[in-house]
């Protein structure tokens, strides 16, 4: 009688008897074994779980913790957790997170599992929550802004309809008479919902031009009373605010006399407006016509009587608000000025090119004639006249050679107005022209007292070149030049009172009068001192001939003392010397024989010119070409074999070995010794044992400086070391 499987107990805390037999042997045991039911905790069936869906697309958020006090009734000794499927909730796996996100659109039916701390077992209540997922009104776009125009006063409040927008807010929905419309001033106050606007259809904005209204739509299901809330701008327009213009005036251009003209009204438009856009204005020619908004006049506008006063009004294109009650335009016609005819500009041309400078300003007066409140104006054109552009500065150079046409602009300093009928003809008068540097008169002093006789005269031709109807002075004082006073009269054989002077000139056209001035200095100066320089020696050059080329400037410097402003040239002979003819190549002169005389040593003349003031000095240079020493050319090789360290073709040679036959018994002379040709030749790098020299190649060119050790005079000669190898020696074996 085994019990069957599975088994219902009759009692709580029920003991069977257990048998387990070894199945091979049949052998077997007993044991006992307690069933006790221990009681399930007790959990309530919760209400639904509702949520409000934004977008009513059936899933939304839930918070399923907050059910938990509900379904445990307070317990809290009881845990819960939450499931999507009852296996899941019976096997206490995949519990929910909170909060939870349907799966199920609309509603879903979740699985609550209740478990006790205190009981021992794992024993668990399973009950349902259902989670509802109700829409909410889906309205579309916020309302457009809702507005009315401004009054007079300006302040930005007025009154609005606000229930002038239900149709507009719940045109979305299917049956707009299932939702309630309520307005708040505030979020919060719609959300909650408290304090609801009392009179929407006649409300008053409390933040001035703009205010931003709640609505709350929400269904009037009470099950759901899910909401939504959207806002609506209030806007309070701006009149257009309007600026009175200045007048607008017009000068009597057009038929001069009847003061009517042709006005663009428009030309008011920025000053009234005052930055303002998006608005048009309208022109009337009474304030009746502009308040009704009939009877506008076009632009440009004539003047029916002078002045005129024009009415405006202005609509903000935008909005439609419109004010005709703050600005008018003055229309004002304004007579023109009348110049008077001016006389021709003349001005002496002190260049001679055509191009002067006149003083326009001159003929000011003359044009304006007594006339009050004008101001005039110079142009090179009648155009830049018209339009008062690019008036000319004076003094004014004219731009046209010898004789030009200015344009004038005569303006009225009040009105604007102006005429530019008249013209004023400039012209450019030849002057007589002195130079501009003339040479300055040098005399040299023969008795260092600075005073000598000059005459003047022999400065005519220069001043005059081929100008003739001229009358030519000169004069101690740049004053007397200018006016012709107190001319010198002895210019033939002038004393000069001063050492510097300078002597001004006067030259005067003997037909229209005009005058140029000029200046220049005589002055009294001493010859320079020229130094007698010490004889210029050279080397002999390669050709032993006793004759090579000479730089004479080397001794520019010694010959002048350094003066900068002396120049030397050189000479052969006293004559050409002393007639300045002849000079030499002074920096590449080769010695020569004149008038059978040796030509080494030779005497040359030096002539020391002052370029400042032409006066002179004379010296005599020697030049001398020195002998160069005179060593053996051809040497014989220094040849040695390649003993120590066999293979390296290197060696100790004894460079001076022929150094007896080098001198060829020549006295009061050095040898130096060198690898390379150009140093032997600057007479550097220098070997500096030559009695123990290790060559640097084979065959190897050496080269030998022999100087004069007095004059410095040098010859190079070169010899060769040559190291010979070794013969190879084969080893043999013993014989």
């Amino acid at each position: 009688n085994p019990l069957p499987i599975p088994y219902t107990n009759t009692s709580n805390g029920q003991i069977v008897i257990v048998r387990v037999q070894d199945i091979n042997t049949g052998c077997y045991d007993t044991t006992t074994l307690e069933l006790v039911v221990e009681q399930a905790p007790i959990a309530n069936t919760p209400t639904p779980l509702t949520y409000c869906d934004p977008d009513s697309d059936g899933f939304g958020v839930f918070d399923l913790t907050s059910k938990d006090i509900e379904i445990t009734g307070g317990d809290p000794s009881l845990t819960v957790s939450y499931h999507e499927t009852m296996a899941d909730a019976d096997n206490n796996v995949n519990a929910l997170a909170s909060p939870y996100n349907n799966i199920v659109e609309d509603q879903q039916t979740v699985y609550v599992r209740v478990e006790s701390s205190t009981i021992a077992t794992n024993c668990a209540t399973l009950v349902e929550l259902v989670l509802i997922v109700n829409p909410t009104p889906q309205l579309g776009a916020a309302p457009t802004a809702l507005e009315i125009c401004d009054d007079l006063s300006a302040d930005g409040f007025g009154q609005f309809d606000l229930t002038s927008k239900e149709g507009e807010i719940l045109q979305n929905l299917a049956d707009p008479t299932q939702y309630t419309v309520t307005y708040y001033e505030t979020e919060l106050n719609a959300d909650t919902p408290s304090n609801a606007i009392v009179n929407p259809a006649n409300y008053t904005n409390t933040t001035a031009f703009n205010q931003t209204i709640w609505i709350r739509v929400e269904d009037l299901d009470p099950a759901t009373a899910c909401y939504k809330l959207t806002t609506m701008e209030l806007i309070v327009n701006a009149l257009p605010v309007l600026v009175q213009p200045a007048p607008l005036a017009l000068c009597d251009d057009n038929n001069p006399g009847d003061e009517m003209e042709a006005f663009t009204l428009e030309a008011a438009t920025d000053e009234i407006l005052n930055g303002q856009t998006g608005i048009s204005l309208t022109y009337y020619e009474t304030q009746a016509d502009a308040d009704a908004g009939v009877n506008p006049i076009s632009s440009p506008y004539t003047n029916i009587v002078n002045p005129q006063t024009i009415f405006v009004r202005a609509t903000n294109d935008v909005t439609g608000c419109f004010v005709s009650t703050t600005a008018t335009i003055l229309l004002r016609v304004n007579p023109i000025p009348s110049p008077t005819p001016p006389t021709d500009l003349e001005v002496c041309d002190l260049d001679n090119d055509g191009f002067e400078s006149f003083d326009l300003e001159t003929r000011t007066l003359e044009i304006i004639g007594g006339e009050l409140d004008t101001a005039v104006t110079y142009h090179e054109t009648q155009e830049d006249a018209e339009t008062g552009d690019n008036a000319l500065l004076s003094p004014y150079t004219n731009i046209v050679i010898n004789q030009q046409t200015i344009y004038i602009r005569l303006t009225n300093t009040v009105t604007g107005c102006y005429n530019a009928s008249e013209t004023l003809t400039i012209r450019v008068l030849p002057s007589p022209e002195v130079p501009v540097d003339i040479e300055e008169y040098v005399i040299c002093d023969t008795n260092a007292d600075g005073i000598a006789q000059f005459d003047l005269t022999t400065k005519d031709a220069e001043i005059l070149g081929t100008q003739s109807d001229v009358t030519l002075s000169y004069h101690v004082t740049q004053a007397d030049a200018a006016t012709g006073n107190n001319p010198i009269a002895n210019v033939g054989n002038y004393t000069n009172t001063s050492n510097p002077q300078t002597i001004y000139v006067h030259l005067s056209s003997d037909t229209n009068g005009c005058v140029d001035t000029g200046q220049f200095e005589i002055r009294v100066e001493l010859p320079p001192v020229a130094v007698q320089p010490s004889p210029l020696e050279l080397c002999d050059d390669e050709l032993a001939d006793e004759i090579t080329v000479f730089d004479l400037t080397q001794k520019d410097n010694e010959i002048t003392a350094g003066e900068a402003s002396w120049s030397v040239s050189y000479y052969e002979t006293q004559a050409d010397a002393s007639g300045q003819t002849n000079a030499v190549d002074a920096q590449a002169y080769t010695n020569t024989s004149i008038g059978g005389a040796p030509a080494n040593p030779q005497t040359l003349y030096a002539v020391v010119t002052d370029t400042d003031t032409g006066c002179t000095d004379q010296v005599t240079l020697t030049i001398r070409v020195l002998p160069n020493p005179t060593p053996t050319t051809v040497l014989p090789e220094l040849i040695l074999c390649d003993d120590i360290n066999p293979g390296d073709m290197e060696e100790v040679f004894d460079l001076t070995t022929n150094e007896v036959l080098l001198l060829n018994g020549e006295t009061g002379v050095t040898p130096s010794y060198h690898e390379d040709q150009d140093d032997a030749i600057d007479g550097i790098n220098a070997i500096a044992d030559p009695t123990m020299y290790t060559n640097t190649s084979t065959p190897q060119v050496i080269y030998v400086r022999v100087t004069n050790d007095i004059t410095g005079c040098f010859t190079v000669v070169d010899f060769t070391l040559i190291v010979n190898p070794l013969p190879e020696v084969v080893a043999v074996s013993d014989f």
